[in-house]
């Protein structure tokens, strides 16, 4: 998704009073970030166990408005990598 795609689908989901995942986004900037991350299998298209781990705190944080940091599911990720995940979002 680009950033252009991004914004015209955030600014449509916000008017019509529901929420947009923009995952591709977020692992984008967390590559930025910690470029170490393997956020895809090796098939470039499904998300590795630490994609995951961020794609499910990217959906807690905007459903529940609120941090993810600490949550039992990070525990399928490698627990230096999870934290560190965790921090790039936070609501």
């Amino acid at each position: 998704m680009s950033r252009e795609l991004a914004d015209v689908s955030i600014t449509e989901a916000n008017s019509n009073n529901t929420i947009v995942l923009p995952i591709d986004l977020v692992f984008e900037e967390s590559l930025k970030n910690r470029p170490d991350l393997i956020l895809h299998h090796t098939d470039k298209t499904h998300p590795s166990a630490t994609g995951s781990c961020l794609f499910g705190a990217l959906a807690y944080s905007l459903l529940f408005k609120e941090s993810s940091e600490g949550l039992k599911f990070a525990e399928g990720c490698a627990k230096p990598l999870a934290e560190k995940t965790f921090n790039i979002y936070k609501a």
